[in-house]
Order: C-alpha cells, then structure tokens, then sequence
C-alpha cells in the first residue's frame, strides 16, 4: 500500500525544474512568470541557496484584484510541516455568501517574525490597493504584532476554537475542582461563542471566573493578562453579528491544498510546492470563484435570514408543500411536455422539507431536555432556530 507521502508525490510528479537546486529553479520560475503575467504580484528572495536562513515568498494572482477589492473580512492560518527547513506556509482567505471559502494571497516566510509576516501583508495590500477593515486569526503573536504594527486601524479578531484550546490547555495544569472547572469552561465558552449575549454581561461573567480563578492567583494573573485585558479580540458580544467566530474558513483552505492538492506530503521541495500553487492550485479556486459569483444572484442565499420563525409554529409548514407539490404533478401529468426531470426534482425537494423540519424538532427537544446553565441553553436554541432559517437542503446535509 502507498504511503500518504508516496501518493503526494505521484501529484506532483511531471512538474518541470529549472535547476537541480530547488531555489534557483524557483528563482527562474519566478522570472518566467513575470514574464507571461507582470500584473501578478510575485516576490522570491533566499539568503543562501543551500541552507538558506532566511526565505520569503509571496503570490497573488491579478485576476483576483477585483473579487479582493469587496473583501470585508480577511482569515489568515498557517500550515506546518508542508516544506522543508520548518518553512511556514500562510495564505489570506476569505468568504461570500452562497460561495465557498477562497484564498487570495499565499506566502511563506522563514523564520517565522512578525517582521516577515508584515514585509509579505504591505506589499499585497499596496499592490490591491486595499485597506483592510477586519482580520481573524489564531492567538499566535507573530501574527497579531504584523498585522497591527502594519495596520493600526484594523479589528483583529482571535478564532473562538483556539481561544478555548489555549484557555483549556492553561486550565488542566492547575488543580481546580471539577465544579469549578465546568464553570470556568461553560463561562469561557460562552464569552467566546454566545452570539446572543450582551456586552453588559462580559464584567460580570467575567467577575465570576475571577472569583473563581483567585484561588490560584497566578491563573487569575493569565486570565486578566491574556483575556480580559483583550476581550475585545475574542468575546462575541465584542463583535458584529455578521462577522465569523471562527478560523474555519482558512482552515479549511489550507487542509485542502495540504491533503488534497498535496497529498499529505510533508518536508516538500519547494520548487514543486511554488510551480503547482501557481499553475495549478490558484488557478482553479479562482475558476470555482469566479463561477460561483456569476451564479449566486440567481441560486437561494444559504444564510439565515433576518426574519425569525414565529414560536408557535414550525418554519417549514410540511401541508402547503405536499398540496403546492401535488398541484404542480397534476399540471405535469396533464401537460403533452416531458416533464418528468421537473417532477423528480419536487419528490426531491419535497422530502428534504419534510426531513429538514424534523431535524430541527428533534435539535430543539434535545437540547430543551439537557441539564445545562439556561445561558448556554438559550444561546444553544438561538442557533437552532437561525440554523432553521437554512434552505431544507442545506439544514440535512449539515445537520
């Protein structure tokens, strides 16, 4: 059986090298590209060709330049262990409704300093044009210090998922009861995720952690020093409804290219890595893209609406669909067209309607039962409900 690495390889193999030393092929490849597309923004410096010490590089495509330019929110991740000398890769995602995520700048820095980071984000943000509003990103600091040091005037968010990881890792090396811990953690938690709550609760939710966390005066020193003092990075409330809690979006992006387009190969030569990002990788996001933007003005927005459903009743009202469905049928049946492709579309939209109104009974009936603080069992209804506000289609394949 193949290896992981094995099976990256045969999808890179065939890629052409310039040079039998993996730098100075990059070096003509990045000269050819220049050539064939100079509105590119493309940039490749090594410090030493054989152990090098210090390397940057950076690509954005010109055809993104005008899908860049309405960008309201910016998702910076890095992957490890995809190149060679413990090289870290970034890129700068973003999202659209009724579109998936897509990257619109790649780089790789080594060592991994803030300076470098901020060398690679002013140059492509000069170039675009671009003055970016809102970033999201893990807690790391390298990437905070460039970000802000480069763009004072930007709100940086810190992922809720690393925010708690960091949080419970810092927790578990200290000797709190287990009641005490549930709290600290569904406090946390909530802080970190509740869409629902007000910024008027974070000093009193925070208070009762404090009063908590004093029995160990140095965690209560980390929790004022890392999350008080920054509340405003991470805590929900802090941020616009419309802005994500989360990284995932360039997670994601970053776990396809990994695993997908590379096949889980680790320690990669970086010549292969730059030649198949450039002709093969980008180029296909912004295929994808740039069909998805055409398309979502006419396809169903998968977002929750505004509108909220009435308490009383069930959004998806399952007797209209059934009548509606079969007076379309009748009208098929008695129609000379060929309508048989528009008759299993409705059987198939039928039974999603009926499928997706008792996913979200059976949500709502669970978590009504649960023996939970009624803040988290409020903040967990609301999501339901705005989760029902999905198309049939999208509540079952995601439910």
């Amino acid at each position: 059986m193949k290896t992981i690495q094995e099976k990256g390889n045969k999808k890179i193999k065939g890629i052409q090298k310039y040079d039998d030393n993996q730098f100075k092929s990059t070096q003509l490849f990045k000269g050819i590209k220049e050539q064939e597309s100079p509105k590119d923004l493309i940039y490749f410096d090594v410090d030493n060709y054989n152990k090098p010490k210090k390397l940057i590089f950076y690509y954005a495509s010109f055809k993104f330049l005008d899908i860049i330019k309405i960008v309201k929110e910016h998702f910076i991740d890095a992957t490890h262990s995809l190149l060679e000398f413990k090289m870290l890769f970034y890129m700068i995602s973003a999202k659209f409704p009724n579109t998936h995520a897509f990257p619109i700048f790649q780089f790789v820095v080594y060592p991994n300093t803030s300076e470098n980071i901020a060398f690679c984000l002013k140059a492509f943000f000069n170039w675009a044009k671009v003055k970016p509003k809102y970033f999201m990103s893990d807690c790391a600091q390298e990437i905070e210090n460039a970000i802000i040091n480069s763009f004072p005037e930007v709100i940086l968010h810190w992922c809720a998922v690393h925010v708690m990881k960091a949080f419970r890792k810092n927790l578990k090396d200290y000797a709190f009861e287990s009641s005490d811990k549930l709290i600290l953690d569904t406090k946390m938690n909530y802080l970190a995720y509740g869409r629902n709550g007000k910024k008027e609760w974070i000093e009193p939710t925070f208070k009762k952690i404090l009063e908590i966390a004093e029995k160990f005066p140095e965690f209560s020193k980390y929790i004022q020093n890392q999350w008080i003092s920054n509340q405003e990075r991470w805590t929900a409330a802090e941020r616009d409804e419309n802005l994500a809690l989360t990284n995932n979006i360039s997670e994601s992006i970053n776990k396809k290219i990994k695993y997908y387009y590379f096949g889980g190969t680790i320690f990669m030569i970086f010549d292969r890595f730059v030649m198949k990002l450039i002709d093969f990788i980008v180029p296909s996001f912004y295929y994808r893209i740039s069909q998805e933007i055409r398309l979502r003005d006419k396809i169903p927005n998968p977002l929750p609406s505004e509108k909220k459903p009435k308490k009383s009743t069930i959004r998806l009202d399952t007797e209209k669909c059934i009548m509606l469905t079969d007076k379309i049928k009748s009208l098929i049946v008695n129609s000379s067209a060929n309508l048989n492709t528009l008759q299993l579309g409705l059987d198939d939209l039928l039974d999603k309607v009926v499928k997706a109104a008792k996913v979200q009974k059976r949500m709502t009936q669970y978590f009504s039962k649960l023996s939970i603080p009624m803040e988290i069992k409020l903040s967990i209804l609301t999501q339901i409900t705005e989760f029902g506000c999905n198309t049939p289609q999208f509540i079952v394949e995601n439910a």
